[in-house]
């Protein structure tokens, strides 16, 4: 189990990064006094945001499956919360966005283009309509003040990666 829990441990390090990194920028962003979501660059950021959380949460969604067994046997709560984030990232549809729309122009069954608008109603269902929608998801995956018992993505994953170091071998170098 070292290996694979190595693996994961490392894998979690990084989506931890990943994950906060992409809400700080958005906070930054919409904080910033210069921010005017009619402007292009602004829109261009907040649509990078999006883009990265899509694939840091499809990457925690084929860990969080790929390591099922590991999950199952996890103590509780642990266990459950982990099947929770995965459960709503497969009900907002996430990795479906990422597979089709985030990383392509062209539907690879059907070899014609892809709706643009399609695409955007797709992420407006993940993300929300407005700034206050997507601040309130950035709040889901990082707490801006995080706590000791925090139901974050990010805080999560710091006890999932925290349990394979400690508890299940995980503590070697990177793979």
């Amino acid at each position: 189990m070292n290996e694979r829990s190595n693996f994961l441990k490392w894998v979690l390090c990084d989506l931890i990064m990943d994950l906060t990194i992409s809400t700080e920028v958005f906070r930054d962003v919409i904080s910033s006094e210069s921010f005017d979501p009619h402007v292009a660059k602004s829109r261009a950021l907040i649509r990078m945001v999006r883009s990265s959380l899509v694939v840091n949460l499809s990457k925690l969604w084929e860990a969080l499956n790929h390591f099922g067994k590991v999950i199952n046997e996890l103590p509780e709560p642990l266990r459950t919360e982990c099947l929770e984030i995965r459960k709503k990232i497969e009900n907002k549809k996430i990795y479906q966005l990422r597979s089709k729309y985030t990383a392509h122009l062209i539907d690879k069954e059907t070899n014609q283009m892809l709706s643009l608008a399609d695409g955007e109603e797709r992420i407006q269902q993940i993300f929300g309509h407005d700034l206050r929608d997507l601040s309130d998801f950035c709040d889901w995956i990082c707490s801006p003040t995080p706590k000791l018992d925090d139901s974050s993505v990010t805080s999560i994953i710091s006890r999932l990666r925290d349990y394979c170091r400690d508890e299940l071998g995980g503590s070697g170098s990177r793979p």
